[in-house]
């Protein structure tokens, strides 16, 4: 009986998990794809590439962080998720605005913008709502 009530938490703790698995994935081998890059790399200096290199490494060392107190079953993961999905949905909206060069990337930039409020409000309005209950 104790099992099948935390069955659905600890399924969601999985979901979650492997949420957070894929995101420290995807910047993992984002970085690794920009350094692959040679006409990038001989620009290294320039401000964009150091910038998108540190920034994958960053982020996917967080995420790998949390994930490790996740499947450790630690407080501190389990509240950080949500915010720490947030930051990231920020942050590359914020770098996509900052350095979108083509015609094809400014014009997508209202869209990619609103998307990410969109994503970033839906969670954010469920996550206060949860806190707000006693």
């Amino acid at each position: 009986m104790d099992r099948n009530s935390s069955y659905p938490y600890h399924r969601r703790l999985g979901c979650v998990s492997l949420l957070v698995a894929i995101f420290a994935l995807y910047q993992t081998l984002y970085a690794v794809r920009v350094l692959q890059q040679r006409e990038l790399f001989e620009n290294w200096f320039s401000g964009a590439i150091t910038l998108q290199v540190i920034s994958a490494v960053v982020w996917a060392s967080v995420f790998f962080v949390c994930l490790v107190g996740l499947w450790f079953r630690e407080q501190w993961a389990n509240r950080a998720v949500l915010p720490l999905f947030i930051g990231f949905i920020l942050f590359r909206a914020g770098r996509y605005a900052l350095f979108a060069q083509a015609d094809y990337d400014q014009q997508r930039l209202v869209f990619i913008i609103g998307l990410s409020v969109i994503i970033v409000a839906i969670p954010s309005i469920i996550f206060l709502r949860q806190r707000r209950e006693p």
